[in-house]
């Protein structure tokens, strides 16, 4: 794998992502450090799976929304070309680039000009 961006800069941040993982069970009370078990409760596995389904349920209807497919209709065959116009204008934090024909690497193209980091696979 090849990247085309600058892997030596890190964005400014105030915490890390996790760092909100990493001190919550703090704010109530347990020390991860602490060789002793967690005092609190499980939850219900009814509960659980309950919360597990909607959590996966909204990630589905987020997945389906965010998806862009070609207007044929509108554009013919530049119909690929402007859905990575829309892709690219979202500014996404990165863009996978797997060669096989012009339209990835016309996305890949725009990508860079814009500064987003861009990740080759395969190809040569």
């Amino acid at each position: 794998m090849t990247t085309d961006h600058d892997d030596e800069f890190v964005p400014r941040h105030g915490s890390s992502p996790t760092d909100q993982v990493r001190h919550e069970p703090q704010l109530y009370g347990y020390r991860p450090f602490n060789a002793e078990p967690d005092p609190r409760p499980l939850p219900e596995a009814n509960i659980l799976v309950g919360s597990i389904s909607d959590i996966f349920d909204a990630l589905v209807v987020a997945l389906a929304d965010a998806r862009l497919e070609p207007d044929w209709t509108k554009h013919a065959k530049a119909a690929p070309f402007k859905r990575n116009d829309a892709m690219v204008e979202t500014l996404p934090i990165g863009v996978m680039h797997f060669p096989g024909t012009g339209i990835q690497d016309n996305l890949a193209d725009k990508a860079k000009k814009l500064g987003i980091p861009v990740w080759k696979f395969g190809g040569a």
